[in-house]
């Protein structure tokens, strides 16, 4: 995680802390780029988990809404 960088490897202080890129090196996960969260990557990240939230009997509950 967050690339061969020793202070996000090592140091405890930032060890657990996961830093958000909008670009990432393929090999070795380093983060390139912005590092903030504002980016369409953020989006992305909140979609995913509010579908890790969803359950199949909840997506096939809902019915469709009948046009006014």
């Amino acid at each position: 995680m967050n690339g061969k960088t020793e202070k996000f490897q090592s140091d405890p202080h930032w060890q657990n802390l996961v830093l958000f890129y909008e670009y990432f090196n393929g090999d070795n996960g380093a983060g390139i780029g912005a590092s903030h969260q504002t980016g369409w990557t953020g989006c992305i990240a909140r979609i995913i988990q509010t579908m890790g939230l969803l359950t199949k009997e909840m997506l096939l509950s809902r019915t469709p809404s009948s046009p006014s």
